[in-house]
Formats: C-alpha cells, sequence, structure tokens
C-alpha cells in the first residue's frame, strides 16, 4: 500500500494534482449550482396580486 502511495517518488506530484483536481470540480459544482438557482430566481414570475383582497382592516 505504501508503494502505491507513493507512485514509485512522484506520490506527492500525483495526489496534490488528484486533490487540486478534486477541489477545482467541487467549485465548478457549487459555482454552477449557484448560478442556476439565481437564474431561476430571476426568471420566476412574481405572484399575483390577489384583486379580491381588501387592503383596510
Amino acid at each position: 500500500m505504501a508503494e502505491f502511495l507513493s507512485m514509485g517518488g512522484n506520490g506527492v506530484f500525483v495526489w496534490s494534482t488528484v486533490g487540486l483536481t478534486i477541489v477545482v470540480l467541487a467549485f465548478n459544482v457549487i459555482a454552477a449550482r449557484r448560478h442556476v438557482r439565481q437564474a431561476m430566481k430571476q426568471l420566476r414570475p412574481h405572484e399575483p396580486v390577489d384583486s379580491n383582497r381588501s387592503t383596510s382592516t
């Protein structure tokens, strides 16, 4: 197992690259979800005003 993790002496480079890739992919997913959520808020129609409800109480 230790030999696999060390990757023939290049483990530091390999695993740091894998970690950075995971971070970038996670950021892309989070940013895309945030962008979609903001776009849906802008596209959502406003609630209609109820004309039968009186404003005075």
